[in-house]
C-alpha cells in the first residue's frame, strides 16, 4: 500500500489535488485526465534538457567550416575559320597576351600592319580588311608564341569553308 501511495503521489501530486491519489488509482473514465505530477514534470524537464544538449551538440558539429581553394587554369585557345569572304576567329587569350592576324605565304612572323586582338572573343573579319603580303594563308600568332594557326586564303570568287583550331593548356 505504501508503494502505491508513493507512486500515486509522485505521478499525481498530493491528495486532494486534481488527479490526486484517489483519481490516479481509479479506472474511472469520468473526470479530468491524470496529471503528470512531480515525477512526470521532472522527467519531462530532464528529457527536454537532454534533447536540447544533443541538438546543440549536433548543430555545433555541423557549423564547423573549412576553406578550400580551387585553382582553375584556363589555357589559351583559338579557332580560325574562313567562311566565304570572311575570317572567323574565336579566341581565348591569357591576361596580357595579344594575337595578330594577317595574310602571308609562310606565316613565320607577323607583318607590320597585322590586325591585333587583345581580348578574348569571337570576331568576324572581312578578308578585304586583313593586311597581307601574299594571299596564300590567313595567319594567327599570339604574342607569347603559344597560339599559332593558319588556314588557306580562299580564291577570289569562291565560297570555301576551312577550319583550324589550336589549344594549349
Amino acid at each position: 500500500m505504501f508503494s502505491l501511495r508513493v507512486l500515486a503521489f509522485l505521478f499525481a501530486g498530493p491528495a486532494g489535488a486534481v488527479g490526486g491519489p484517489s483519481q490516479a488509482c481509479s479506472r474511472s473514465t469520468e473526470g479530468p485526465p491524470l496529471a503528470w505530477g512531480r515525477l512526470g514534470a521532472a522527467t519531462l524537464s530532464a528529457l527536454s534538457l537532454v534533447g536540447w544538449l544533443v541538438s546543440t551538440a549536433l548543430l555545433s558539429a555541423q557549423s564547423r567550416t573549412s576553406t578550400t581553394t580551387l585553382l582553375v587554369r584556363v589555357g589559351e585557345q583559338a579557332q580560325l575559320q574562313v567562311q566565304g569572304r570572311s575570317a572567323i576567329l574565336r579566341i581565348r587569350l591569357a591576361s596580357g597576351v595579344s594575337a595578330q592576324l594577317w595574310g602571308d605565304e609562310a606565316c613565320a612572323t607577323p607583318i607590320e600592319k597585322a590586325l591585333v586582338f587583345s581580348r578574348s572573343g569571337t570576331y568576324t573579319i572581312p578578308l578585304d580588311v586583313v593586311p597581307s603580303n601574299n594571299k596564300a594563308h590567313v595567319c594567327l600568332l599570339s604574342s607569347d608564341g603559344i597560339l599559332s594557326d593558319s588556314v588557306v586564303w580562299p580564291e577570289t570568287g569562291t565560297t570555301t569553308a576551312e577550319t583550324s583550331a589550336v589549344s594549349k593548356p
